[in-house]
């Protein structure tokens, strides 16, 4: 077996515990993807795909995703098929697109993603490869941001320095989110509660 498929899989195997844990010690999605999205650990997959100097143990992966919780051996281990076969898409979805996780659950979060299993577990991930790119097509990080936080175009005019009418155009795709000078592209990805570098994606 090539080194590529250990680091694929240990990034699986990774992916999986986080998801499980997470299930497990019922934290909200919302939570999970947040604290997956922060990870410096995860942040590394969209750039070092497959390095393995940046990888650390599983056991510490977890612990600085769930610092908070009081976690044993044997929680460790607990395993969901339905979260395995996500965080395989996942991971070709990273493998295909580059982008870093708070981007993908923009538009795959992880109870979309895990509703997907049943209808698409027995398929080649290509399929989930496609649909990502479909719900890429249909919406603009910025909408789905503003959406997700309830936020109006006036709203976000007013601690950007940018136009209601600019802020429609962006959210729309009419006018290109890259073409904003920093100062107001910074303010915009803090609105909007995201990072700049998926914010300009």
């Amino acid at each position: 077996m090539s080194n590529d498929y250990f680091n694929y899989q240990k990034c699986v195997d990774d992916l999986t515990a986080v998801l499980s844990i997470g299930y497990f010690f019922k934290y909200s999605t919302d939570v999970i993807e947040k604290r997956i999205s922060n990870s410096k650990y995860f942040a590394n997959f969209n750039k070092d795909f497959f390095s393995s100097e940046s990888y650390i143990s599983t056991d510490e992966v977890i612990e600085s995703i769930y610092f908070d919780a009081d976690i044993d051996d044997n929680t460790k281990i607990i395993v969901y098929n339905e979260l395995e076969w996500v965080s395989m898409m996942y991971i070709h979805i990273i493998k295909e697109t580059g982008l870093g996780f708070e981007a993908i659950f923009c538009y795959a979060p992880i109870e979309k993603a895990s509703s997907m299993y049943h209808l698409y577990h027995e398929l080649d991930f290509s399929k989930c490869v496609e649909w990502f790119y479909e719900q890429m097509k249909k919406e603009s990080i910025i909408k789905i941001a503003m959406k997700r936080l309830h936020l109006t175009n006036e709203y976000v005019s007013s601690k950007t320095n940018i136009s209601s009418s600019m802020i429609d155009a962006l959210k729309n795709r009419r006018r290109d989110v890259r073409k904003l000078d920093v100062e107001r592209a910074i303010k915009l990805s803090k609105t909007l509660n995201i990072n700049i570098e998926t914010l300009l994606i």
